[in-house]
Formats: structure tokens, sequence, C-alpha cells
């Protein structure tokens, strides 16, 4: 896994060995990208992120969480992001 933090990424994409676009996610704005994959799964995972998870060993409160956002009753969050599939 790999976590880009403080806005590193606003694109990020996956190609063809030949370098020809398949997919691409455009996330402005969004303080994490987490890119994954399961071990021997057929897939990989573009993630933009206003949280994250964990870092190892983490034993806190889920208010204490890096990058946890919190909203009073009453308030909304919106954000959006872009998929182009080629």
């Amino acid at each position: 896994m790999w976590i880009f933090e403080d806005g590193q990424l606003q694109k990020v994409g996956i190609s063809y060995p030949d370098r020809t676009p398949y997919i691409e996610i455009e996330c402005r704005d969004f303080p994490y990208v987490g890119i994954w994959t399961k071990p021997g799964a057929p897939f990989v995972c573009l993630e933009p992120w206003y949280g994250r998870t964990d870092d190892a060993g983490f034993a806190g409160d889920i208010s204490e969480k890096k990058g946890i956002r919190k909203l009073d009753g009453g308030e909304s969050f919106e954000a959006s992001y872009e998929i182009k599939v080629f």
C-alpha cells in the first residue's frame, strides 16, 4: 500500500505496458490518495481519501486518527473526483 499525503497527487492512473492510458482519477483537493491491492488479487485500487487508514500499531480513539474530519450537528461536507476510462 502507498499513501500519498498533503495533496502530493492531484491525478493518478493506470496504463497498459505500452503506456496507453487505461484509467485515470483526478482528485484535486483531496489530502490523501491510497494505492493498494490485496496480494494475489486481480485488481489495484486508486482511492482519493479525506481520512486515512490507521498507522501500524495505532491503538487510540477514532477521534485521534491522522486525517480525521469532524462535522458538528447540522454541518455538511461535499467532495467530488473524476474518473476517466480510456
